[in-house]
């Protein structure tokens, strides 16, 4: 088999276990699940608002998790782990879960989302974006957006620092698609949708040049005109050089003739 293809059969297989353990536990709050590699075996760690709820009456639940994922998706020797979530409102897929449950049961989809995103924003998030795509209302389909704060949507900060999170909502008119994304207070990230303004620096008072007197400048202009004057004066005689030389050569024949 090929590595491609062995890395996509892994993926496959995370996404099938994450849709089956978020089946199961689909109204105890269930949010984000991790499926890690380990020398020991797989390890699985389960995000619960109520951890109590997932482990069961002396963890009956977490056996029959087990079992499943033994038996049915062949993992050796997998061991769960309940992690209990501090703050619901940064975690997106309990959002999305929340928003689709006050959907199917009637309420308006602007009074939802905007309530959702006052809730997410109180709680101090930086950002939230609420999607519901579908037919909302009337019988077309159309896509809605209700966003608060700042998201990025491309780049290495919107892979590291913003949370997505997807889900459906089943009413009488069709499945609603709606889509959630949170940006979460960041610690240790530096100017991470910080500006500042920084103050500028008092300008220091510059130095006025002082005006040179009118006699001292008649007195430069002078001294340039003799100094013009003095150079063309001394290019004739620069002239009356090379005349002499070239009597000179002139000569120099004459005194060949001789010696003949």
């Amino acid at each position: 088999m090929a590595i491609e293809r062995k890395f996509i059969l892994e993926q496959l297989k995370k996404l099938k276990i994450h849709q089956y353990i978020h089946g199961e536990l689909d109204r105890v709050g269930c949010g984000d699940i991790e499926v890690k590699r380990t020398p020991l075996g797989n390890r699985v760690v389960i995000h619960s608002t109520r951890p109590g709820l997932v482990i069961g009456r002396k963890g009956k639940n977490i056996e029959m998790l087990t079992n499943a994922l033994k038996n049915r998706f062949k993992i050796d020797n997998p061991q769960i782990e309940v992690k209990e979530i501090a703050k619901p409102e940064y975690d997106p897929t309990i959002m999305a879960t929340q928003l689709a449950g006050t959907l199917e049961r009637g309420i308006h989809f602007r009074r939802s989302s905007y309530g959702l995103v006052r809730q997410i924003m109180k709680s101090g998030a930086l950002g939230c974006e609420i999607t519901i795509c579908g037919k909302v209302s009337g019988g077309r389909t159309r896509t809605e957006k209700f966003k608060a704060g700042y998201i990025k949507h491309c780049g290495d900060t919107a892979d590291k620092y913003v949370k997505n999170a997807v889900t459906q909502a089943k009413l009488k008119a069709g499945v609603l698609g709606i889509k959630v994304k949170i940006t979460p207070p960041v610690t240790g990230a530096s100017r991470f949708n910080q500006l500042e303004l920084i103050k500028a620096k008092p300008e220091e008072p510059k130095e006025e040049k002082k005006e040179e007197p009118i006699e001292k400048k008649e007195q430069v202009k002078e001294e340039k005109q003799e100094s013009k004057k003095e150079e063309k004066k001394e290019k004739p005689k620069a002239s009356k050089s090379k005349t002499d030389k070239k009597e000179k050569k002139e000569k120099k024949p004459d005194k060949k003739e001789e010696k003949k």
